[in-house]
């Protein structure tokens, strides 16, 4: 029984699960206050006695410093305490499987490799989502994992989670990043910020912003993408897609500029760069 004017976290919980309107108001506190992680995590798992002030000031304490795998915590516990919010009755999983290979291996306008062979698994319920993905980059694989929670409400869409990236050679530095998307009909934004762990130089923060239009059932689109922060650049690209006896096929232009483009001029500067690529892949 709560004393002193404190109240149970179980009561506490009790209301994040039950009012949607706070767990959403949650999910985007964690972006201006991240040092939720404490008042979740406590808040799901021990049965202590926990006053609304203590609550305020471990905010504040533990805001500084927090790094993105922290905040990868926090959104999978409130991806999980979202979940068992907007689902009312049991939902099945569904797991998925992805193999692929691209003539280049493009990501946000920037070349990985020629010829990149690619694989991974999907699993969703209920709106909570994770999965894994590799691709070869030369030197070693570049592996990613991510998870997180979206909703779908007629054609408008939301979901925020988590991305980290890794690599098994010394092909590049991690990046961990979180990631928000809303989408309406054809119309989607992404925007994401995160840290490169930038080899044994100091940390570096970025951030990404992109909106695409997907027309429809057509199966053109176009992307424009643009970095922030500690980053720079930005890229165009336009494709066109299409699935043949459960294959899926695609072609695309992007155009980037010389920030991530790896094309020299004649005098070995750094130019806009542009590339056609071709990709074929199969779900299972």
């Amino acid at each position: 029984m709560p004393q002193n004017g404190a109240e149970a976290a179980p009561n506490l919980c009790k209301r994040i699960r039950t009012n949607g309107a706070e767990i959403l108001n949650y999910l985007f506190y964690i972006r201006k206050k991240i040092g939720t992680r404490h008042a979740l995590v406590r808040c799901e798992f021990s049965d202590e006695l926990v006053s609304s002030t203590t609550l305020k000031n471990e905010l504040k304490q533990s805001t500084k410093g927090l790094k993105m795998r922290s905040i990868g915590r926090v959104l999978l516990t409130a991806s999980l305490l979202a979940g068992g919010l907007f689902t009312t009755q049991a939902v099945s999983a569904d797991v998925s499987y992805n193999i692929g290979w691209a003539s280049e291996y493009h990501y946000r306008g920037i070349l990985q490799k020629n010829s990149s062979a690619s694989a991974g698994i999907d699993f969703e319920q209920g709106g909570f989502y994770a999965g894994a993905w590799t691709a070869d980059v030369g030197d070693g694989l570049e592996i990613d994992g991510y998870f997180g929670y979206g909703i779908t409400v007629e054609d408008f869409s939301a979901s925020v989670g988590f991305t980290g990236y890794y690599y098994t050679g010394e092909f590049d530095d991690t990046y961990e990043e979180i990631n928000v998307n809303l989408g309406y009909g054809w119309v989607s934004i992404e925007y994401s910020f995160g840290e490169y762990d930038n080899f044994d130089g100091p940390d570096q923060d970025y951030d990404f912003l992109a909106g695409t239009v997907d027309f429809g059932d057509s199966g053109f689109y176009a992307t424009y993408g643009t970095f922030g922060d500690d980053f720079d650049g930005d890229y165009i690209e336009v494709g066109y897609g299409v699935t043949i006896s459960e294959i899926d096929f695609g072609i695309s232009v992007i155009q980037a500029s010389d920030e991530l483009s790896d094309q020299l001029d004649s005098s070995g500067n750094p130019t806009e760069g542009e590339s056609l690529v071709f990709t074929i892949g199969k779900t299972f």
